[in-house]
């Protein structure tokens, strides 16, 4: 799972640190928009299997409930 979030993140999802640990479990994943996480996640395990950079794009879910990309 994604557990890392920096101050900047949290300011464009609109939580402070505390919030955002309460409502996702201090998790990331739990942020992104449910029908784009087994995608994502299907990714990042292929992408671990090279060395190679990658980019990928993906909603999240904002405290308002509207997304980011």
């Amino acid at each position: 799972p994604l557990y890392f979030i920096n101050d900047k993140m949290l300011e464009y999802l609109g939580y402070d640190y505390d919030e955002f640990v309460e409502t996702t479990s201090g998790m990331v994943l739990n942020c992104i928009y449910c029908d784009d996480q087994e995608m994502l996640s299907s990714q990042v395990q292929e992408c671990f299997k090279t060395d190679k950079t990658y980019v990928m794009v993906y909603r999240m879910v904002k405290k308002d409930n509207s997304f980011i990309w």
